[in-house]
């Protein structure tokens, strides 16, 4: 009797298998149509981000990581940073200010919808799907980890993300200098739009800027005025990518000089270096290689 309450079951399984399998997750019925970021660099070498994701369609809520530092950096010591890539170029920490969503028509899509102003959702520990204006935050080693909690059917919802990166900044002998990877989002997305902004009119001197991932982007100085001798002076990059895939890192680098932060050269990364012409060297051929990928990709489309 035993064994045939065994057989039966095993019966039961076997038909249930099928139906277990098929039983996968349906592809989401939304896009992330466009990125606005600002980023503003203070007087105390951090920096303000405010966020605003475009998406279209159905969805439940939306996923967000923000991370302040890459854990895959190597190690540093004053006079031995490695311009390519080092965890001196880390953030401190990470504050968030706020997190709301809210629906817009597709005609107020663009940058004023940083500066709308809508009460920050309430943070929860536990949320599920159907929820509407709380998120969860959980710390993790290198950041946060968001969950935003808004479930709508239809049209045009904004995601809003608002946070601080401590002592973004880092200093050499000659310069000042911002390395920042921005993201590396879970979704494509149809357009980037990302602008960083310094605290002060920068001269062109040591102002210098590159914008490494997505190969099809473009960047380019936000200039302010000129001098009596025809020189800019800038106050920030504005860089733009088309058709992001998920996953392609964004960073922005940036060089200026340290007039100015010389108040809060103790509270900095400093690396003792010299450090100009060491970084134009290296970007200069990042940029090369770049370039000779852009010509095999077109080659290859075409």
């Amino acid at each position: 009797m035993q064994n045939l309450g065994k057989k039966i079951l095993l019966a039961i399984l076997f038909l249930l298998l099928p139906v277990l399998v098929m039983a996968e997750p349906v592809d989401p019925d939304y896009v992330v149509e466009e990125v606005y970021i600002n980023a503003a660099v203070d007087l105390l070498g951090s920096m303000h981000v405010q966020e605003a994701y475009v998406v279209k369609g159905s969805i439940n809520g939306f996923k967000r990581i923000l991370e302040y530092k890459n854990e895959k950096f190597p190690d540093w010591e004053e006079g031995k940073v490695d311009f390519s890539g080092s965890s001196f170029y880390n953030g401190r920490g990470m504050n968030l200010s706020k997190v709301y969503a809210y629906k817009i028509d597709q005609d107020e899509i663009g940058w004023s919808l940083l500066s709308r102003k809508e009460d920050s959702f309430s943070e929860v520990g536990r949320a599920s799907n159907g929820d509407k204006g709380v998120f969860t935050k959980k710390s993790i080693d290198t950041g946060l980890d968001l969950r935003v909690y808004n479930s709508t059917s239809s049209g045009y919802t904004v995601f809003y993300f608002d946070y601080y990166v401590n002592q973004a900044v880092v200093l050499h002998n000659d310069i000042a200098e911002l390395y920042y990877t921005f993201f590396k989002l879970d979704e494509n997305v149809g357009k980037v739009n990302l602008q960083v902004l310094t605290p002060w009119s920068m001269k062109q001197d040591y102002f210098r800027f590159w914008a490494h991932g997505a190969l099809n982007g473009e960047i380019s100085g936000i200039s302010e005025s000129k001098d009596e001798d025809g020189n800019y002076f800038y106050k920030g990059v504005l860089a733009t990518i088309e058709n992001y895939k998920k996953s392609d890192p964004v960073e922005i680098r940036m060089t200026m000089g340290r007039t100015g932060f010389e108040s809060v050269e103790k509270i900095l990364n400093d690396s003792k270096m010299d450090a100009f012409e060491a970084i134009v060297e290296v970007e200069t051929e990042r940029a090369s290689e770049a370039n000779k990928k852009r010509i095999l990709n077109k080659a290859l489309y075409f």
